[in-house]
């Protein structure tokens, strides 16, 4: 089940209108060092740590992972435990990269892996088709914008027999009451993976079941909320649909204007988001030129971080 033209334009509008709480909620995090999570804090500054999930560390000697919607800093690790002799080459991507790289800068903090500029609906433009060993997101698929093409980009970029890991906190769009980036809802239903909305459903088990094998998991947190742990293994090549791709495209330009312009995030014009930006479409981009410029503008004013 893909998204029509016309919900891609809503989720895309959501998303964008949801880009400012995000960042100032980081901008607030780092400012209070952690505000009520200083644990989170540390280990995110303290550098190096080890791999959340050892035991699904394939045999051997070099392991790709990829991390995606890292945010600022990756909370995943790149240690292996001390009995595994093996080297965790971790990737940390995100869309607000560049942002989030603004933010460090300021608060002179220097993160163990840097976060790099990658949609989780465009990887496979990023990065090689069966490279990675093990992908990675929690909490941020229901941050994204379809989250089906996510997952289809990280199992085309993911090793056959190699895992995509999906954490996430159940129904968080719901308990956020669609506020920010918080955009889709995620669950377990008949022990099959589900994402909703207002709407739409996608269920992700019956769609992906002859690409990959599918285990959910729903356990208890400490608060009294609940997540939803999904472990796809690959098992056979993905071909992902170039219309949904082409969809997707035509109205990134929107996003990019405020996730990766060099006015709102001081970015090399020769960075890699601007590459990607002027692989779109020009002629979209130009009929939008001067109400992007004016929305750059609104945000730059609203924001503090960009402008020390």
């Amino acid at each position: 089940m893909y998204l029509e033209r016309q919900d891609i334009q809503m989720e895309i509008a959501s998303w964008m209108s949801g880009i400012d709480s995000e960042v100032l909620f980081w901008e607030k995090f780092f400012f209070t060092k952690g505000c009520i999570w200083p644990e989170d804090y540390m280990e995110r500054i303290s550098g190096e740590h080890f791999f959340t999930y050892p035991q699904l560390l394939p045999n051997s000697d070099i392991i790709h992972v990829l991390d995606v919607g890292a945010g600022p800093i990756s909370l995943l690790g790149n240690k292996p435990p001390k009995e595994i002799e093996t080297t965790i080459n971790l990737t940390a991507c995100d869309p607000l990269a560049a942002i989030y790289s603004a933010l460090l800068r300021k608060y002179k903090i220097i993160p163990y892996v840097s976060t790099e500029f990658a949609f989780s609906e465009r990887l496979c433009d990023r990065y090689a088709s069966n490279f990675f060993d093990i992908v990675h997101i929690q909490n941020a698929l229901d941050h994204s914008i379809m989250p089906l093409l996510g997952i289809e980009n990280m199992l085309s970029v993911c090793k056959i027999g190699g895992k995509i890991i999906l954490s996430h906190t159940e129904n968080e769009a719901e308990f956020e009451q669609y506020i920010g980036l918080h955009q889709w809802n995620i669950t377990m239903i008949n022990n099959k993976l589900v994402f909703w909305n207002k709407k739409n459903s996608i269920n992700v088990s019956d769609i992906l079941n002859s690409k990959s094998v599918i285990e959910v998991r729903k356990t208890a947190n400490d608060n009294g909320t609940y997540n939803i742990l999904a472990i796809l293994t690959k098992t056979a090549e993905i071909d992902i649909i170039s219309t949904h791709m082409n969809n997707f495209d035509d109205l990134l330009v929107q996003v990019l204007y405020r996730v990766a312009s060099p006015a709102y995030c001081k970015l090399d014009d020769s960075g890699p988001a601007m590459q990607f930006f002027r692989n779109l479409r020009w002629r979209k981009l130009r009929r939008l030129k001067w109400y992007l410029s004016d929305q750059v503008k609104k945000i730059g004013n609203k924001l503090t971080f960009w402008k020390q």
